[in-house]
């Protein structure tokens, strides 16, 4: 084997290491998120078995539940993050693209999303809710476009992931959220564990 087989060798290694890593916290990432549903479901359950429901109880419940699955991605991303900057003049121009909108654009766009949902949520305006669940879910879509280009591709279940999340996000002012959660829930659940078996087949 030559210099330049070793070089070639190592660079396709290295390529699937990240990528290994990354669809492992996308899957970690799905599996969690599958589960917010739930954890909505249970606040609202709790507080009224308290009868401590209230409109801000709920709200300052939510948003704390809401900080913890976000604190909880990144912890799942970091690792592969690391990874990917030791290896990133491998993934080229991608890469560098991934760094630009994960690190400046995509925290621009949810805090502006975050913004537009808590003024409307707050003065109960549907126009500035819808248009700040339609801002996020492009947001975090586009953030899973690049992550699938690090995670081996897109799959079918990404697929389905990103169409259940997109609906969810921007029909959820209407009367059928919890049939939507449901069907986010299951969906990112199983894609989560689709891509974790991914992974355990390719080792």
């Amino acid at each position: 084997m030559t210099e330049k087989d070793l070089i070639i060798k190592s660079k396709e290694l290295a390529k699937n290491t990240v990528m290994t890593e990354f669809r492992k916290a996308l899957g970690k990432y799905y599996i969690s998120w599958g589960t917010f549903p739930l954890s909505f479901g249970l606040a609202y359950f709790i507080l009224n078995f308290l009868n401590l429901y209230s409109y801000i109880s709920f709200s300052i419940s939510i948003t704390g539940i809401l900080i913890f699955y976000i604190l909880l991605s990144i912890r799942f991303f970091r690792k592969a993050r690391k990874i990917l900057n030791n290896f990133i003049s491998i993934f080229g121009e991608n890469s560098r693209k991934i760094h630009i909108f994960e690190y400046y654009i995509y925290p621009f766009l949810l805090i502006i999303s975050f913004v537009f949902l808590g003024v409307g949520a707050f003065f109960f305006n549907i126009i500035f809710l819808i248009f700040g669940s339609t801002l996020y879910a492009i947001s975090v879509d586009i953030s899973l476009y690049f992550l699938y280009k690090t995670a081996n591709g897109i799959k079918y279940y990404d697929i389905l992931a990103l169409i259940t999340f997109t609906m969810l996000m921007t029909l959820s002012e209407t009367r059928f959220i919890e049939f939507f959660s449901m069907i986010f829930g299951i969906s990112w659940i199983f894609a989560g564990y689709k891509s974790l078996m991914e992974v355990i087949e390719s080792d």
